[in-house]
């Protein structure tokens, strides 16, 4: 037998066991007992997940996410006892809106889980940002967890088809989609119009501000990539960035691409915006940066300025991220 047939086989015989331990389960209070109360009726949902259809048999009680974006908008609706856990929390940190309820979430594991990692969360659905991890190695397919009854949701704003043309309004649906999941529709509508809100508000204090040429760049095993494309450019655009990267200079259907520290010399941006993962990665980014890259104006002016990736990832964190880097380009259009 294969091992990923074992797999297929520990996943239906543990959401079996699910199943029937959830016949005595206790009470839910809270959010979670009004969003069972106000989906009941609409199971089973079935969406279009970046081209999969994703059917999801009853409300989700054990959620695992699978990125830091995917966990804090389960936080921004108020459903974080929905979620049994989080993995791949290396990949970035929450803003400072949903820190405090994001930290409290499990961690099951900083980095990539095994399939048997997943398996024994007994989770009822997975969101993840990208299909890219289920392929059959990494882990089972979406289709192999989907016969085992097990829906695997990805988001929207990263689809692999879609991702190089993805703008911040197109986060939305991913909020919207767990709003009628969870039967917490208003308060998606409600969040959807707020972050627009804090969206045009950013963009209105640097309407008037001259675009800061960019470059965002990025640090991975001693070698410089480059960001264009999808939401790294509508972001920066809409904080009042020009980005001098363009989906041309990069392979086709690709937001990156490795570049000489050379090509950049000569682009000599304004500023350069570098996403960063946690504290060490920032620390050797910008010594990379500021070596490899010191005679252009950024480094010379002291404007190398890094930003969290999950501000580029979608859900509420790139709405907040279009405020987040406005700021840090034109910090006196934020004087009053």
């Amino acid at each position: 037998m294969t091992r990923s047939r074992r797999t297929r086989l520990s996943v239906g015989a543990l959401l079996s066991l699910l199943a029937l331990s959830a016949c005595g389960a206790a009470p839910e209070t809270g959010a979670a007992a009004g969003t069972t109360a106000g989906a009941a009726g609409a199971f089973p949902m079935t969406f279009d997940s970046c081209g999969t259809e994703v059917t999801v048999a009853a409300p989700p009680e054990r959620v695992l996410s699978f990125y830091p974006t995917m966990t804090e908008m389960m936080v921004a609706l108020g459903l974080e006892d929905r979620l049994v856990g989080q993995v791949n929390t290396q990949y970035g940190t929450p803003s400072e809106r949903y820190a405090a309820a994001y930290d409290a979430v499990r961690v099951v594991t900083e980095g990539e889980p095994s399939a048997e990692a997943v398996i024994g969360e007994r989770p009822d659905l997975l969101l993840a940002e990208q299909d890219w991890r289920f392929d059959g190695k990494r882990l089972p397919t979406r289709a192999t967890y989907a016969e085992d009854g097990l829906p695997v949701l990805v988001s929207e704003s990263l689809c692999a088809d879609t991702k190089t043309e993805t703008t911040v309004p197109d986060t939305y649906e991913d909020l919207e989609r767990l709003g009628r999941l969870f039967g917490v529709e208003e308060e998606a509508a409600d969040l959807v119009t707020e972050l627009k809100g804090i969206v045009a508000g950013a963009e209105e204090a640097v309407a008037d501000e001259e675009p800061a040429s960019v470059a965002i760049l990025s640090v991975y095993e001693s070698t410089l990539y480059v960001q264009a494309g999808g939401l790294y450019t509508d972001v920066l655009e809409r904080a009042g960035g020009r980005n001098l990267i363009t989906s041309a200079h990069l392979p086709e259907g690709e937001y990156y691409a490795a570049w000489s520290p050379e090509k950049i010399v000569r682009l000599d941006p304004d500023v350069i915006v570098f996403p960063y993962n946690d504290e060490e990665v920032r620390e050797t980014a910008l010594a990379y940066i500021e070596a490899r890259l010191a005679t252009t104006d950024a480094v010379r002016s002291d404007r190398v300025i890094g930003v969290p990736e999950p501000v580029f990832g979608g859900g509420v964190r790139s709405s907040l991220g279009v405020e987040e880097v406005a700021r840090l380009l034109h910090p006196d259009a934020f004087t009053n």
